[in-house]
């Protein structure tokens, strides 16, 4: 397991920040300095809170001049970067709002040291005019830091930062920004950019999109990529206007042949593989992606849409296989029961599949089967998915699924043994039509498969 980040400021951290400060001009008793942030509740507390602990402690040593004590906190900045010196900034966003001048000079410096990203949008908010005149001139700075900090300070949906609620309303005063950014050289900076535009576009999509067609008439590869990047969930969306910018063919230029599952139960950490075969009807662009409904708690769904590659292909039979890990992660938890599982090309879904996700295995299952003809048939099995397959083919599966093919796999029960099993199959048997339906998952894959 990862080490958590906020264990970065430690006894070891701690110590050498009170060293680096004495080194760049602060007088101060370093070991009161020291336990005194390390005092209880400090091992209780997390990443936001042990920064905020140590702007606190830091504005007791510091001196009062405001200007003063930022120009220790610059000279102590260099030896602190990435993460471990984002405090740094928080300083001068908790202390210098009233400082205009002297805050925003300082934080151009700390964000080559780490990053004043967070910080600057205390002043967006105090004064958003003046921040982004600010921004502006920051997006023409020789430096690549500073110009990343025009573009991702401002950006409205910033991840673990407080929402800009002025500019995700109206993000029209961080267009001028963007658009001194939009062929930059740096990488970094064009990552920003992209992401700024990509939060622009889930409450603005025609105004990210407006933005996008006039940028891609440069034809600069590094505009281009950040338009790309920048339309990404709209493009994930299918948003047909989005697709249209990098010519991604029409739906009559396509169509699916088959798309298979080779499984109808998956556990947790296992793969499960997805067969495409589709027919190119025309030379085209064509971007390949499969969409994943999880179930949740609740009992709905949420969708979440994954890229499989993009390439242009020429007329003819083509064929896709793609392997999904459901491997355990800290951002989704699974539930046991029914999932959906869907093939796109280019954001059009052209059919969708079911299968089911147990979190535990089990020994035995009983299981209900819709047949293509409707009815229902009830089994008891150790391995459905290798049942499953053998009722399909109808050489080892039972005489009533050799007459009656299977469709669906529409109801899995867990058993710890063979004979609770056989006591469910016995019990399922004896219902009725209605109750069998009412049992299974029949009309969840009825509103699903046919959405």
């Amino acid at each position: 397991m990862a080490e958590p980040l906020k264990n970065v400021y430690n006894k070891a951290y701690i110590q050498r920040l009170a060293k680096e400060l004495n080194q760049a001009g602060l007088s101060f008793d370093q070991l009161a300095f020291t336990k005194k942030l390390l005092a209880a509740p400090w091992k209780e507390l997390e990443l936001k809170a042990r920064t905020t602990k140590i702007c606190q402690a830091l504005y007791q040593v510091l001196p009062k001049d405001y200007e003063e004590a930022c120009n220790i906190l610059i000279k102590a900045g260099k030896s602190f970067g990435g993460y471990e010196g984002m405090f740094f900034p928080e300083y001068v966003s908790t202390y210098g709002l009233d400082h205009w001048n002297t805050s925003l000079k300082t934080l151009e410096i700390l964000t080559t040291y780490s990053s004043a990203e967070f910080a600057i949008r205390a002043f967006i908010e105090k004064d958003p005019t003046k921040a982004m005149d600010q921004m502006l001139i920051w997006s023409e700075s020789p430096d690549e830091h500073v110009r990343r900090l025009a573009s991702e300070g401002a950006r409205p949906l910033l991840p673990w930062a407080s929402q800009l609620s002025l500019f995700r309303k109206d993000p029209s005063l961080c267009l001028k920004v963007l658009e001194n950014l939009k062929e930059d050289e740096s990488l970094y900076v064009r990552k920003s950019v992209a992401n700024h535009l990509n939060d622009i576009s889930k409450d603005h999509p025609a105004l990210a999109l407006k933005v996008a067609r006039q940028w891609v008439k440069s034809k600069h590869p590094h505009t281009l990529w950040i338009v790309k990047h920048g339309l990404r969930t709209l493009l994930k969306e299918g948003n047909q206007k989005a697709l249209s910018l990098f010519g991604y063919a029409k739906r009559s230029s396509f169509q699916c042949n088959s798309f298979a599952l080779d499984k109808q139960l998956v556990h947790l950490d296992e793969h499960l593989t997805l067969s495409f075969s589709f027919e190119v009807k025309k030379k085209g662009c064509f971007r390949f992606e499969y969409a994943l409904s999880f179930l949740k708690a609740n009992g709905s769904y949420t969708k979440k849409v994954f890229k499989i590659s993009e390439k242009e292909l020429n007329t003819g039979i083509h064929s896709l296989e793609k392997t999904h890990h459901f491997k355990p992660i800290n951002t989704r938890k699974y539930y046991d029961g029914l999932h959906f599982i869907e093939f796109i090309i280019n954001g059009i879904s052209l059919e969708k599949k079911a299968f089911v996700l147990w979190l535990n295995k089990s020994s035995y299952h009983t299981y209900m089967i819709e047949t293509k003809r409707g009815t229902i048939y009830t089994g008891v099995t150790t391995d459905i998915n290798r049942r499953f397959d053998e009722h399909l083919s109808g050489k080892k599966g039972a005489k009533y699924t050799k007459a009656n093919s299977p469709k669906h796999l529409i109801y899995l029960a867990p058993s710890s043994n063979r004979s609770e099993a056989q006591k469910w199959e016995a019990a399922n048997k004896k219902l009725s039509r209605k109750e069998k339906e009412s049992l299974s998952w029949l009309d969840t894959l009825a509103r699903h498969l046919n959405s």
